[in-house]
């Protein structure tokens, strides 16, 4: 059983070499290139988020985009965009919480170790 992320009411996940092999060509490289540096303030599983950067909106939507192929037929990019656009009109939704989710697809792809 492959591990996923529920997002949209897209099932998404990065569990496929060829998902893998996508976004890495999208983004020119590991995400880990872009998640690693933002963690320098990471301390033994704790994290001080006063020295933490959020990674950009483009790599965030990328990795959406790219974990939503390999279960969810016809997403575009343009089709991501529009659903990170309604996700991000929730009332309790934001830029931070978006970056939670992709932290998960990350998982999924064994970027980043589980929790569980």
């Amino acid at each position: 059983m492959i591990k996923t992320v529920e997002f949209m009411n897209l099932t998404l996940t990065l569990a496929g070499t060829k998902e893998k092999m996508a976004l890495e060509k999208a983004l020119g490289g590991s995400p880990l290139n872009h998640i690693l540096p933002m963690m320098a303030g990471a301390t033994e599983g704790e994290m001080d988020f006063s020295k933490m950067q959020i990674p950009s909106l483009p790599f965030m939507v990328t990795v959406l985009h790219a974990s939503a192929q390999k279960l969810n037929a016809g997403v575009t990019m343009d089709k991501m965009m529009d659903l990170v656009d309604v996700y991000l009109e929730g009332e309790d939704a934001s830029v931070f919480g978006l970056f939670a989710i992709v932290m998960e697809v990350l998982q999924t792809g064994k970027y980043l170790p589980s929790e569980g």
